[in-house]
């Protein structure tokens, strides 16, 4: 899998793989096909898109052809029923998508999923902001 990203994006210097409660749950409870919005300006700016990945078996060639497939697409995966990937150009890069993965879910979750997340507008101005 980490090969895999590291095949597939140049930009990627480093892969932080976790089991964070929070986004775990998420992926234990929701399907393929559902996303998590952003909630907060940090999660819309350095996760970019979360890509939800259907289980496949941990050290899975199936899982590593899914994460090359969708690695242009985003900084972060969810893997369904087992945990979070985020990709950075640094570790400290990586770690804190990863982070912001785990606290956006906690938000998700705490919320039932009601909360007012941030519109494409909103995360365009973030995006100009930023950059």
């Amino acid at each position: 899998m980490h090969l895999a990203v590291y095949q597939a994006r140049e930009d990627v210097q480093a892969i932080v793989h976790t089991h964070s409660p929070h986004a775990t749950a998420l992926a234990c409870l929701l399907k393929p096909g559902c996303s998590i919005p952003p909630y907060t300006p940090g999660y819309a700016y350095s996760v970019r898109h979360l890509q939800f990945l259907p289980y496949y078996r941990p050290g899975s060639q199936a899982l590593a052809d899914a994460i090359r497939q969708d690695a242009s697409l985003a900084n972060g995966f969810l893997l369904q029923n087992h945990g979070v990937v985020a990709l950075g150009g640094s570790l400290r890069e990586a770690l804190g998508i990863a982070e912001e993965i785990e606290d956006n879910c906690r938000l998700y979750l705490l919320t039932q999923g009601q909360a007012r997340p941030l519109s494409a507008e909103e995360v365009e101005e973030i995006w100009r902001l930023m950059n």
